[in-house]
């Protein structure tokens, strides 16, 4: 699966109705972009990066999440276990708008997007989070 498709199969498992036309986009190195020339490399917006699942960047993080109701918010302990890769626990889930077994978009106390999970049996499976990019640039020292 390619980086548009992967894009494409998380907004959906999201319920997220992006704006975004996926013509536009332009894969390089298996980083995704938007509004970008096709000449110019690296020049535009990179929306995330292909894997195993598509791990989406921080900005395109805060656009989904604007664009779901499928949300987990998590207090400050959970938040911190939730952005060092853990799982979030019932006791650390405030409120949610999701059902079983659905993809979410967790959020911290102040409505700012940490990661993305699966909520199963009333907790949260951390599939990606913002402190992956902190994980990732120490183990390219």
């Amino acid at each position: 699966m390619n980086a548009k498709q992967q894009f494409l199969e998380i907004c959906k498992l999201l319920g997220a109705k992006l704006q975004q036309d996926v013509s536009e986009l332009i894969e390089v190195n298996g980083r995704l972009f938007s509004n970008m020339k096709e000449k110019n490399v690296y020049e535009g917006k990179c929306i995330g990066m292909k894997g195993r699942m598509f791990r989406p960047s921080i900005l395109t993080l805060e656009q989904i999440s604007e664009k779901t109701a499928q949300k987990v918010w998590l207090n400050a302990k959970g938040e911190f276990l939730f952005t060092c890769g853990r799982d979030a626990w019932k006791e650390n889930i405030t409120r949610k708008t999701a059902r079983e077994q659905q993809l979410v978009i967790v959020l911290n106390q102040h409505e700012e997007p940490i990661g993305i999970g699966w909520y199963r049996n009333g907790k949260v499976e951390n599939e990606y989070d913002i402190g992956d990019y902190l994980r990732r640039e120490r183990r390219n020292r």
